[in-house]
């Protein structure tokens, strides 16, 4: 599901969520099952997932990466408005490039159950002139070398924004 919320939030496109995707919540077969209220907010209700406190711990998982998928696509126009430029799944790896004036971002999506190493040699042209690569879920920073080598985990989605070369500056004034 983690997957799916993080194409979904970093592709084209207006989304549109169902009431209880934020915490994971799945119906059944019939139509009644897939209809089922929202658990809190109504009276008799045992416990009330509108409040942390009210959540399983999956639920807390679901709602605080959903959370952090929607914070970056407010923060990073790219992914909301941007340009997207994408390549054709490759070994169930799907990649794109969204790009808004001097920012982009990349989206890598394992469809694997395993993780996934990346082939840079397809995609070369996107990372002219980047020094590094931000994971916007984790916060790490990768330096970035041509010839580097990057692995998505089994189906997991990596959302990184390109952070340019800066110029050096002598210090001096003119």
């Amino acid at each position: 599901m983690k997957l799916c919320l993080a194409m979904l939030l970093t592709a084209r496109g207006i989304p549109q969520l169902l009431y209880g995707t934020e915490i994971g919540m799945t119906g059944g077969r019939r139509h009644v099952e897939l209809r089922a209220d929202f658990p809190g907010g109504f009276p008799g209700d045992s416990r009330n997932a509108f409040s942390p406190g009210g959540r399983t711990e999956r639920e807390k998982e679901t709602f605080g990466y959903l959370r952090t998928l929607l914070h970056l696509r407010k923060q990073h126009p790219a992914l909301s408005i941007g340009k997207m430029t994408h390549m054709p799944p490759k070994d169930e790896v799907y990649m794109y490039l969204r790009s808004w004036e001097e920012e982009d971002i990349w989206v890598v999506a394992n469809g694997n159950e395993q993780e996934r190493r990346i082939d840079f040699s397809e995609i070369t042209h996107w990372f002219q002139g980047v020094a590094r690569l931000r994971n916007l879920i984790s916060g790490k920073e990768i330096p970035y070398q041509p010839e580097m080598e990057l692995s998505v985990g089994g189906m997991q989605a990596g959302i990184f924004l390109l952070e340019k070369a800066r110029p050096e500056r002598s210090g001096r004034t003119e």
